[in-house]
């Protein structure tokens, strides 16, 4: 089973070429070149829009439930006042209307300076016409890791002007319930499509046959890496493989290079545990000057291959520790396999 395949794994592809790429995309972003019908990221080029991209992004997602909390404190203590709604507008109409997923938008080159800004390139064992092949057989859960401050590379992997446009489409991005619903942040993440990571939610999903992307670690996971190791949250999390056997899914895992390192957050235990119990930072995020500003630090998107999943309708628990483990020692060969092609050949990995 598990030898076989590992011979049967194919060679991995840098940012295998799925879709043909828009010629404005190619002309506006040269980052993107062609050799032997794959597209590789080249030497990084000037920041274009990224810079801006990567701190609003930051910036609304630091800072909008401060903003929500004042604008309450405002409404609550002058209710009476003009100023008080005006300040509070933008956030009473983000909770009045419904998240708005902008697929083609995402598509564009303007978006595509995330990628530019973040070196951003992807290492692929299996390609995105592989994963869509394998999503009309059975559903298939992405799961990505580490989750990072803000899983920007998650976003630029969802920005990137390679990516095969049937992706986003079938595979949202699973969340807490809290970003689905904070006005402002759910209008800012809900772009990229955004399902609830709650069980009921997911199960929902696969009963249909849909598949999606995962963080399994998610903010617990923010306040665990250091600039020296990876530690995934990964040791008690194991309800996704329980979940995927039962319902006959496939599992697919990404690592992301460089996520935890475009920001950093103040760790503090108090701090851990209530971002933990919110299911949103509730720290101080910085990067560069000490502001809410991304590093510019490569990113690189590492899919490896299905882990060969079965169908067990009611699993054991001896089962699904069984292929968690067949799942970690996946997840431990993409990091050991393939981090000496990037900036982070130093840093080891731990589990937690």
């Amino acid at each position: 089973g598990q030898s076989r395949r590992r011979r049967d794994r194919p060679k991995a592809t840098e940012s295998a070429h799925l879709a043909p790429l828009n010629p404005r995309i190619l002309q506006r972003h040269s980052c993107i070149t062609m050799a032997k019908g794959k597209g590789a990221i080249s030497p990084p080029l000037p920041p274009d829009g990224g810079l801006f991209l990567a701190t609003l992004f930051t910036v609304i997602f630091v800072f909008s439930p401060l903003y929500m909390l004042l604008s309450l404190i405002l409404l609550c203590y002058a209710p009476c006042r003009l100023t008080s709604y005006l300040f509070a507008a933008p956030w009473i109409v983000s909770a009045l209307l419904p998240p708005v997923k902008l697929y083609d938008t995402l598509r564009t080159p303007f978006m595509a300076g995330l990628c530019n800004y973040f070196r951003y390139r992807e290492i692929q064992e299996t390609s995105d016409e592989e994963i869509l092949q394998m999503a009309d057989k059975r559903p298939v859960i992405i799961v990505q890791m580490p989750h990072g401050v803000i899983a920007f590379g998650g976003i630029c992997g969802a920005v990137y002007p390679g990516r095969h446009k049937g992706i986003m489409p079938r595979f949202p991005t699973a969340v807490a319930s809290i970003l689905t619903k904070l006005p402002l942040l759910k209008h800012t993440m809900g772009i990229f499509g955004l399902i609830e990571a709650s069980k009921p939610s997911l199960e929902r999903r696969l009963k249909k046959g849909g598949s999606f992307v995962l963080y399994t670690g998610g903010i617990a996971e923010l306040f665990l890496c250091t600039p020296e190791e990876e530690k995934l949250f990964l040791m008690q999390r194991k309800g996704f493989i329980k979940l995927a056997l039962r319902s006959n899914a496939e599992v697919v895992p990404v690592f992301l290079f460089g996520n935890t390192e475009v920001l950093h957050a103040f760790k503090h235990p108090v701090l851990e545990q209530l971002s933990r119990s919110l299911q949103m930072s509730m720290t101080w995020i910085w990067g560069r000057w000490g502001l809410p500003v991304p590093l510019q630090k490569q990113i690189v998107y590492c899919r490896g291959s299905p882990i060969g999943l079965p169908h067990i309708p009611k699993p054991t628990e001896e089962d699904v520790n069984k292929w968690h483990a067949v799942f970690c020692d996946e997840v431990r060969r993409l990091f050991e396999e393939y981090k000496g092609k990037t900036d982070y050949g130093h840093k080891s990995l731990v589990f937690v």
